[in-house]
């Protein structure tokens, strides 16, 4: 009798004991997981595109096109077009083909330099002090046998104007 009590404690506390100590399985979650959303903040800005030089650019409203020109070959054989966006104290202006385009800085006058990729062309944008501006934000690429120099005269809120002169240059696109 006993024996048959001790068996059935010892077969009671094996189920009770396993009970807590056996694991379970644990109920999965089907939570969806959202990415962030980055936000477009060039959604709203003109789109200007010019076949001949085979580019298109996004710019802000407040950045109208102020003058654009083209001019006869130089001496390399190549049309030059110039195109400005806005004015003082914040102006872009792009010139494609044109030898020296851009203000040529001294090492000295630099303030950041850092390499960036426009329109798929690897260049380098060099931020230095201007001559009738605060600072001039300046990138010189080639794609497709033209060239580009695409630079910015800032004066006044330079963190914001460095900012949309960034977003401009991501926007810069080359067309085949």
């Amino acid at each position: 009798m006993f024996l048959k009590v001790g068996i059935i404690i010892i077969a009671l506390e094996a189920v009770i004991g396993g009970f807590f100590i056996w694991p379970r399985s644990t109920p999965i979650l089907n939570e969806t997981v959202k990415a962030p959303v980055v936000k477009d903040e060039t959604v709203d800005w003109q789109t200007y595109t010019n076949k001949a030089f085979k580019f298109e650019l996004k710019y802000p409203k407040e950045l109208p096109v102020k003058y654009e020109a083209l001019a006869e070959a130089n001496k390399g054989g190549k049309n030059i077009l110039t195109l400005l966006l806005g004015d003082s104290p914040f102006k872009v202006l792009v010139v494609t083909n044109a030898p020296k385009a851009v203000p040529i800085a001294k090492d000295g006058n630099i303030i950041e330099s850092k390499t960036i990729i426009v329109g798929g062309a690897s260049t380098t944008e060099k931020i230095f002090k201007g001559i009738d501006s605060e600072i001039v934000s300046a990138a010189n690429f080639e794609k497709n046998n033209i060239s580009y120099s695409v630079w910015a005269e800032i004066t006044g809120n330079k963190t914001e104007r460095l900012k949309i002169f960034d977003q401009l240059l991501s926007t810069f696109k080359i067309l085949e």
